[in-house]
């Protein structure tokens, strides 16, 4: 399996290397501020904490005027070491933010620079910011949210392969261009760090009606690890109903899970970090077990 590698070298941010998909399942804490301050205020109690990565929610922004968002990157970035997943989440996948500002949105974030950026499936201009964020060395998460319920244990597998083959299509693409362009500028060096960096990380969500719909969404994670995963994936049962699937996320194979701080989450179900730090510590439950799927 690929593994993701963000921060370092080369990182469009100054964060400290990480990588997504060995060992243990990495922490993400969302920070959902309205504004710079709070924004900093968030970042600096992560600080602190046994978050992995910051997750910026930019659709909780008062304003998604383009100074007020890189205004909003900068202070981000000048206040935590954690690598920085960008995501702005449309209405329609249970955030604030309006699909048709998707790409504008995108290009902003991309060109203030961060190391990963969450993609809807959805989104019609997928495919291009897609290809944008790998030009900017940021690393895409691929996400499908559902809030109506949770499908059954075979359409989901469908699911996360359909979402697997389309980043790797999408990373392949993009090393091919870089290759190209290396050719005519050798010093560049860009296919190299795409391929340090990895594909890219595929994600789904959904909300249980039942506790059982909890045990599909674990059923199907960890089938996939065994029989299919060559990229890192996230799969989240979200309420009271979908706890276990983050405090076990590594046993389910899962490379990361979304964690809260100081009881502010973005999402239903999400327990807080240094809790899960500290079953983590006691149980194998946030381990990664060795994937038996294709390499």
């Amino acid at each position: 399996m690929a593994l993701v590698n963000l921060g370092g070298k080369a990182s469009p941010t100054d964060a400290s290397a990480f990588a997504i998909g060995a060992g243990k399942c990495a922490f993400i804490v969302p920070i959902t501020g309205a504004n710079a301050s709070e924004i900093a205020s968030a970042a600096r109690e992560i600080e602190s904490s046994a978050a992995n990565l910051v997750e910026w929610r930019v659709d909780h922004l008062d304003s998604l005027e383009s100074p007020m968002i890189q205004g909003a990157l900068q202070v981000l970035k000048r206040e935590t070491t954690r690598p920085i997943l960008a995501t702005f989440r449309t209405q329609m996948q249970g955030g604030q933010g309006n699909p048709s500002e998707s790409l504008r949105i995108a290009k902003v974030i991309l060109e203030a620079g961060v190391d990963a950026l969450d993609i809807e499936d959805t989104d019609p201009a997928a495919d291009e910011i897609a290809e944008l964020a790998y030009s900017h060395a940021a690393v895409p998460v691929l996400s499908v949210h559902d809030f109506r319920g949770t499908p059954g244990v075979e359409a989901l597998l469908k699911k996360l392969n359909e979402l697997q083959d389309r980043v790797i299509s999408w990373h392949g693409d993009a090393v091919k261009a870089a290759r190209r362009a290396d050719a005519l500028r050798p010093s560049q060096g860009r296919a190299d760090v795409l391929e340090h960096r990895g594909p890219g990380i595929i994600k789904i969500a959904c909300m249980p009606n039942k506790p059982m719909d909890a045990l599909n969404i674990a059923v199907a994670a960890r089938r996939f690890a065994d029989v299919y995963q060559k990229v890192p994936f996230i799969t989240l049962s979200m309420g009271t109903y979908g706890e276990i699937t983050r405090a076990f996320a590594g046993a389910l194979g899962c490379s990361a899970t979304f964690v809260s701080l100081a009881e502010q989450a973005s999402a239903p179900g999400q327990i807080d970090v240094d809790a899960l730090a500290s079953f983590a510590d006691v149980t194998n439950a946030l381990n990664i077990p060795p994937s038996h799927s294709a390499q």
